[in-house]
């Protein structure tokens, strides 16, 4: 009995010393929010399939980037994503609304799932540095659907 409880003792211990040097497993998500931002007003809801309005300015650190917009619902449900990119140039040589580092427009939002609540919008950029791809990731904006 004696020994059995001391055994104990000693794996407890062991067990305590091992958790307090052991290194983190997961890091914390680090922002970059000067990478710019993706925003939506407070607006209306209309229905399980409406347009809802987005805008946008983005803060590129190389000429050659990607932006990936996606909208969650209130439950944390992916319902619309968006790409961006510096490459979307018109056959005239000007680029399109998508390749532009500002602008508005309007996106399709439907489903089920589109009901009053609180909307998140996650943004990534990703940007090229020489040879190399960066990905920074910007803190959540949020966004309201009420009923009207």
């Amino acid at each position: 009995m004696l020994r059995r409880t001391l055994l104990a003792a000693i794996a407890s211990l062991l067990l305590f010393a091992g958790l307090l040097t052991a290194p983190p497993t997961a890091t914390a998500i680090e922002f970059d929010n000067s990478i710019g931002k993706i925003t939506a007003p407070d607006q209306q809801w209309r229905g399980r399939c409406a347009r809802y309005q987005i805008r946008w300015n983005f803060n590129p650190p190389t000429d050659d980037w990607s932006v990936i917009m996606r909208i969650r619902t209130p439950k944390g449900f992916a319902v619309r994503s968006e790409l961006f990119d510096s490459g979307y140039i018109k056959p005239d040589g000007t680029k399109s609304l998508m390749g532009r580092e500002e602008g508005r427009k309007r996106i399709d939002l439907c489903g089920s799932s589109i009901k009053p609540g609180r909307y998140k919008i996650n943004m990534q950029m990703i940007h090229s540095e020489g040879r190399q791809n960066i990905t920074r990731n910007r803190a959540p904006v949020y966004f309201r659907l009420f009923r009207g």
